[in-house]
């Protein structure tokens, strides 16, 4: 029974192989997102799995145009290969290779953001060996644009963080200054950083990065207690850095330049548009700041709504029907962050079109 499954396990690895050598042109850079009809042919979603590597759970893809690295929002992104299956098997499908960071509560949100830089590090050789072990193709995670990131709610956060801290790597003082100016416990704050990025030698320059629905999270969201959040944030113990710290270290940073948003009508977590102007109206906050830098587009739908599992031929999960004007929305980002990267053409798009 163990040489037959064995026998039948080599035979499809075969079959795949030759499919993607004869069909290679199918998985090329430049390629259109994928069409049902192409991958009814070559069963691309039979070979979506999740892997264990490292502290991640990657989907390997055979020949990747790119590596989409999504972290989720605080209990759904603690189990973002469930939670967001849907969301990010059509990343897969369009294709990308897929890594998926486990949320991690913590009040100290640097020490996250270093942690997502440290694993980016000792992923990338992983992924290499494991694409060649598999037969795939390897060379594209060597290379430091071809990585994007995807956040989701208080996932956003984290990505925020690491684009200041790239600023860190290239100017020392203006990230140290703002922490010093707008911060509390600054220097503990310091320390943290820097005892969290020691031994790291990369950053998110010249990666691009989307937003979806980005929740600046504070101690008093983490905490639905009264009295509770004020007490901790008096005393320097509550979450660091804080939302309006946050918000003050984007206004004054450089860059940004490669980053778009997502945003839904009816999310009344991470704000709207329309909704009224103020901290808790992150999506408003982040649009007047990063303007006109930011490519952003606001569609229908609640805050949950990128959330959703596959089961059989249905998507079950908040985000009912399905997102499908989400999808090529975020896809549609990454292009066009890609090819501004690739231009060097400064940032000056504040809305992209709705086409649906």
């Amino acid at each position: 029974m163990e040489d037959l499954l064995l026998q039948n396990s080599v035979s499809r690895i075969k079959i795949l192989q030759s499919l993607t050598n004869n069909i290679g042109a199918v998985f090329q850079v430049n390629s259109e997102i994928y069409s049902e009809q192409t991958h009814s042919a070559l069963k691309v979603d039979k070979i979506f799995k999740f892997r264990p590597i490292s502290f991640s759970f990657v989907a390997l893809h055979p020949c990747p145009k790119g590596i989409v690295q999504f972290i989720g929002g605080a209990f759904f992104g603690s189990f973002p290969t469930f939670f967001y299956e849907y969301l990010l098997k059509q990343f897969f499908l369009a294709g990308y290779t897929v890594v998926a960071f486990p949320f991690r509560f913590t009040f100290n949100h640097w020490a996250v953001a270093t942690s997502l830089l440290r694993e980016q590090q000792h992923l990338r050789p992983l992924l290499a060996e494991l694409a060649h072990k598999l037969g795939y193709s390897s060379q594209i995670y060597s290379q430091q644009e071809t990585y994007s990131w995807v956040g989701h709610s208080l996932g956003c956060k984290y990505i925020a963080l690491l684009e200041l801290l790239a600023e860190w790597d290239s100017d020392e003082n203006k990230p140290r200054d703002l922490i010093q100016q707008h911060a509390k416990r600054p220097h503990y704050q310091i320390e943290e950083i820097e005892r969290g990025l020691a031994g790291i030698k990369i950053s998110i320059k010249d990666q691009v990065s989307v937003l979806i629905a980005p929740d600046i999270g504070d101690t008093a969201d983490a905490i639905k207690l009264p009295f509770v959040p004020q007490i901790l944030d008096k005393f320097g113990l509550g979450v660091l850095p804080t939302k309006i710290a946050t918000f003050k270290f984007i206004r004054q940073s450089a860059l940004f330049h490669l980053a778009g948003m997502a945003s839904f009508d009816k999310d009344n977590i991470a704000g709207n548009l329309t909704s009224t102007p103020g901290p808790d109206n992150v999506v408003l906050t982040l649009f007047e700041i990063l303007e006109p830098k930011l490519l952003h587009q606001e569609i229908e739908g609640r805050h949950l709504r990128p959330l959703g599992t596959e089961l059989g031929s249905r998507v079950w999960g908040p985000i009912a029907p399905p997102p499908h004007d989400l999808i090529p929305l975020v896809l549609e980002f990454i292009q066009l962050l890609k090819e501004r990267l690739l231009s060097g053409v400064p940032a000056m798009v504040q809305q992209v079109p709705h086409k649906g």
